[in-house]
Formats: C-alpha cells, structure tokens, sequence
C-alpha cells in the first residue's frame, strides 16, 4: 500500500519533476501520464484514482507519483506554482473536490478554509471567543458565538 501523503509535498514533488511525468489538460484539470523512458503501458493514460471517505460522502481524487500518493488538487498546484506555502492548505474554490482546474485551486489557511465553509454552510456558529472560570465552586463559561455572549446550561437552568 502506498504512503499517503497529506502534510507538505514539498522536498519530495517539484514542479519540474511533476511537468516531466505528467500531463496536464486545462480544460478539465484532468491528469495523465507522460511517456517515459522504457515505460510506454501508461503513456497518456489518466493518472488520477477517486476514493471516497467511508465515514462521509467527501469524495476526492489522489495520485500516486514514485510510490507515494498525493491529492490532485497539490499536485495541480505544485505543477503552476512550484510549491505550496508552508501552512497552507489547497481550497476548492467552487467546493468540488474533485474539479483540479488550476482557476478553481487557492492557497488558504486551515482556518480561512473552515471560515469559507462555515459561511457556505450556515451551520456553524461562528463561534469566536471561549473562556471558562470557576467562581464559589462552579464552573462559568463565557461563550460568544457572531459577537453575542451565550449563557451555560447551568445558568439558563438556574433562571427557568
């Protein structure tokens, strides 16, 4: 089984090692094998595989490049902008997974990513600030979800 890569890939891919082995068709940001030396059974075969995360309906697609298998979506990026910065992960702009044009690709935060989804979604919260301190024996929390401060259940339950 191949190791599955989902932290940094630079070091390991570069872009002139990506644009040697791989073709890439702008149109549908679909990737396929160049040919290489001695090894004609894959050339212009696609060299993308669509797996589907058992515990949800995410579905997304990886390619395994030199024994170690990547997300498209890096390996697209690598391939026009030479790496990924560091602490960056790969957004979807239109949230399809599995659409790896490079117009389509953006280089965002962990928590730009969440706040994107969070405000697509409308089930989040917003939850910005949590804080937790104990006064005459009990816990209080003061939570503020979109500027609001939120009581505990122990307080709703005290005034009900």
């Amino acid at each position: 089984m191949a190791k599955v890569v989902a932290g940094s890939a630079e070091g390991v891919l570069t872009k002139e090692l990506l644009n040697k082995l791989i073709s890439y068709n702008a149109e549908t940001g679909l990737l396929s094998w160049k040919k290489r030396d001695g090894n004609f059974a894959h050339t212009g075969k696609p060299c993308i595989s669509t797996d589907t995360n058992k515990q949800s309906t995410y579905k997304r697609s990886r390619v395994q490049i030199l024994g170690v298998t990547y997300t498209t979506s890096r390996v697209v990026y690598i391939m026009h902008h030479g790496s990924i910065p560091i602490g960056k992960h790969i957004d979807h702009i239109n949230r399809d997974p599995l659409d790896n044009r490079i117009e389509n690709l953006r280089a965002v935060t962990r928590s730009q990513n969440l706040r994107i989804r969070c405000q697509e979604n409308k089930q989040c919260l917003g939850i910005r600030a949590f804080s937790s301190t104990v006064q005459n024996g009990e816990r209080s929390t003061d939570t503020r979800v979109k500027g609001f401060a939120l009581r505990t259940f122990q307080q709703h339950m005290k005034r009900h």
